[in-house]
Formats: C-alpha cells, sequence, structure tokens
C-alpha cells in the first residue's frame, strides 16, 4: 500500500442494544403444609408425655406423703369361740335353797336328803354299767348349815386338820353372796348364801370303771363349774326340754310351769296329784308366722302346784317330730321327776 496515501476510515457499525429482558417470574412451588403438620403433632407428643410424666411423679409423691402420715391398719384377730361343753347336759335344780348343776345326760341322777343337825344332799351319779356285779356310782354331798353371821374366812381359817393348816382362796361367787376353795380339808368348795353356808365335798364308792370314759370322776371338775345359786326371789319354776329326764326339787307351795316347744306334745297324768296338782288343762299355742302346715311348731304349757312334801312324776308323749316325720326312740318320751320338800 502506498504510504502517501491517505488512510481509509473504517466505518464501524454502531451497537445495537439488545432488548430488554424481562425479569425471570419466580417459578418456585408453594410449600407443602405437611412439615408443619408434622411438626405441631410432635410439639402436642411432646407436651402431652411431659404431662403424663409430671402427673406420674405428683402421684408418686402424694402416695409416699400419705404413706409416711397415715400409719397401715392394725389386722386385730378375732378369737374363735370355744363351744360349751356342758351346753347338752340335763339340769338339775334346788328351789328350796335356790341353786343348780349340770351333769351329762349318761348319767343316772339319785338325789339323798338327809335333816339332821346339818342338812345333806347327796348326788349319786350312775352310768348303770356292773362294776364286780355292782352299780357304778359316785358323786357328791352339799352340806348346808346357818352361818351364824360368819364369812367364810370367819368360819375356815381357824380349823385344821391331819393335812395342816386350812387355807381359803376366794374363787367366782355364781349368784352366791361370797364363795372360796377351802383345802386340807374335805370341802372342796365352799358358798355363802341366804344366811348359810353351803360345803360342797365329793365322795366315791368302792366302784371304779375299768372304762375311764364314763367315769363321773372323769367330768367332776366340769359338774362343779356348772353350779350356781338361782333367782332368790321367785318361787316359779321353769321346766322346758333340756330338764328332760331329770329330777327337780322344789318348796311346798311353789308353782312349776312346763313349757313344751312342740304342739304334738300330750301330757300324760300325774303319778301323784296329791303332791303336784295340775292347775286345769294344758294351753296349746300354734306359732302362726310358720305357715307350712304339719310341723307342729308352737308350744303347749301345763302348770302345776307343789301341794304336799313327796314325790311326783309328770310325762308328755309324741309320736310325730314334724311334717310326716316319726319321732326317733329318744323324743317320744318328757318326763321329769319332781321332789316337793
Amino acid at each position: 500500500m502506498d504510504p502517501n496515501q491517505p488512510a481509509q476510515t473504517t466505518q464501524v457499525p454502531p451497537a445495537q442494544t439488545p432488548p430488554p429482558v424481562p425479569p425471570p417470574v419466580n417459578q418456585t412451588p408453594p410449600a407443602s403444609h405437611f412439615p408443619k403438620i408434622f411438626l405441631i403433632a410432635i410439639v402436642v407428643f411432646i407436651l402431652v408425655v411431659l404431662g403424663a410424666g409430671a402427673f406420674v411423679l405428683q402421684s408418686r409423691n402424694n402416695k409416699q406423703k400419705l404413706a409416711q402420715v397415715t400409719p397401715s391398719p392394725t389386722t386385730v384377730q378375732t378369737p374363735t369361740p370355744t363351744p360349751d361343753p356342758t351346753a347338752s347336759w340335763k339340769i338339775y335344780t334346788n328351789l328350796k335353797y335356790h341353786y343348780s348343776f349340770k351333769y351329762p345326760p349318761q348319767f343316772k341322777l339319785t338325789e339323798e336328803n338327809k335333816n339332821n343337825d346339818i342338812v345333806q344332799y347327796f348326788y349319786k351319779f350312775s352310768t348303770g354299767k356292773l362294776v364286780y356285779g355292782m352299780p357304778d356310782s359316785s358323786g357328791f354331798v352339799i352340806s348346808i348349815f346357818p352361818t351364824l353371821g360368819k364369812t367364810i374366812e370367819q368360819e375356815f381359817s381357824n380349823k385344821s386338820s391331819a393335812m395342816g393348816v386350812v387355807g381359803v382362796t376366794p374363787i367366782e361367787r355364781r349368784g352366791a353372796d361370797e364363795a372360796a376353795h377351802v383345802t386340807n380339808i374335805q370341802a372342796l368348795v365352799v358358798f355363802r348364801s341366804e344366811n348359810n353356808f353351803f360345803e360342797i365335798s365329793g365322795f366315791q364308792n368302792s366302784n371304779t370303771l375299768p372304762d375311764k370314759s364314763d367315769d363321773v370322776d372323769i367330768y367332776f371338775d366340769q359338774i362343779l363349774s356348772t353350779f350356781k345359786f338361782t333367782d332368790q326371789n321367785t318361787n316359779v319354776t321353769n321346766i322346758s326340754e333340756p330338764q328332760n329326764g331329770t329330777m327337780v326339787t322344789v318348796q311346798k307351795g311353789a308353782a312349776v310351769t312346763v313349757t313344751l316347744h312342740s304342739t304334738y306334745w300330750e301330757f300324760q297324768p300325774i303319778s301323784d296329784a296329791t303332791v303336784l296338782k295340775p292347775n286345769g288343762n294344758s294351753v296349746t299355742e300354734p306359732d302362726m308366722t310358720v305357715k307350712i302346715p304339719g310341723t307342729g311348731a308352737g308350744t303347749i304349757t301345763q302348770s302345776f302346784t307343789a301341794l304336799s312334801t313327796g314325790t311326783a312324776t309328770f310325762s308328755a308323749t309324741r309320736t310325730t317330730c314334724g311334717e310326716a316325720l316319726q319321732c326317733a326312740a329318744d323324743q317320744k318320751l318328757f318326763k321329769v321327776t319332781i321332789v316337793v320338800n
């Protein structure tokens, strides 16, 4: 190229401004609600767990405080009552001197009364067995004599015997004014009642039972434990089933009332109406609260008056003991002997 030739100017076309680009539109999708619900559920669960834990902890604290304040209850053992071995025994009653005692039903009681300077009642018990050809029997005697204003201590403490000085130990009075166990003399027990001393001492006939199961000596302490004084202000003797087969002593002029608990009983004629007089006919009172017919529920009552001294026996019989129920052999007869002094 010729250096002297002027340079040619190159025309550069003007730059073109690019068209404006619109701002990008935010294409972010809307946020999901699931994470929020999940979070709320977690928070609620945590709160429930914390609340339950706080409740359990508070309950334990309250129980511990209550255990510290409230003493544990003491268990009281109720003793089992001991059955009375004499509940079914027969009863002897002496209304003249107002005392009674029980004795086993297998024994036969025989009473002997001696009125000398000292009144004595001999009570002999027998099983009906023969020992060496003789009936067995043993029992006790009650000696009755006036106190003359003395106590048991004053009457017996100054006495002596071959066994030494007499000892007096107070015991249960059993309806008497005073009672004591007296040692070193023949008397076993002494009672003071109605201005009289009652000195009880045992005796034994020469016979001894080989079979000791029925020996009176085995039962003697139990018989003696049932001895007691009865109401001194009554002249009425009430007799019922427990006295069946027994002997009852009453005073002249006393009233005797017999009540049996079944309307099937029938009283039989008295053995000696000059000693014990029936007061009219017997009275039957059915138990109207029992609706079943034929049971014999109710009572039959017969009253007597002791007219004179002596012995009389009354009885009642029956064959039916309930609805179409025949009586057993030992249920057919009721019998009591009355001794009038």
